[in-house]
């Protein structure tokens, strides 16, 4: 049985769906190089649910990666969250947006899985035979 998800990972998880690192954040947010890594380590910290973040810093991630605030207060608080995906935690609140496939939906196939992160395993799985094969 997994943990549930924590305020913290739900950042995290966010964050990651963007492709961005702790480390792309805080170069994104730091008014000064020598900001970078002290931001990091906050950023990293917050993650890790240790610190809550100021409102000031939650709007500056905000603006770095897209979440939802109200998911994020609502588990910071430890209440019950909307659905969320389980690889990258989108919500209806909050849906991936793609250029081409525009903003995802709940899978059929899976129903704990966006329709974004349902392709991108399926895409996933149909090339592991590909790889196999080339590797033997």
């Amino acid at each position: 049985m997994t943990a549930p998800l924590t305020a913290g990972g739900y950042l995290t998880r966010r964050r990651a769906a963007a492709g961005l690192s702790i480390a792309d954040v805080a170069t994104m947010l730091a008014t000064h190089t020598a900001n970078e890594g002290p931001l990091a380590s906050l950023i990293a910290r917050i993650e890790q649910d240790e610190v809550e973040p100021s409102g000031l810093l939650l709007n500056q991630l905000r603006g770095a990666f897209a979440f939802d605030h109200h998911t994020y207060r609502f588990l910071l608080l430890g209440g019950h969250a909307p659905q969320l995906c389980r690889i990258c935690a989108c919500s209806w609140c909050d849906p991936c947006d793609d250029e081409v496939a525009g903003p995802c939906a709940w899978s059929d196939i899976d129903p704990s899985l966006c329709t974004h992160c349902a392709a991108r395993i399926a895409a996933a799985a149909a090339t592991q035979p590909e790889r196999s094969a080339r590797e033997a």
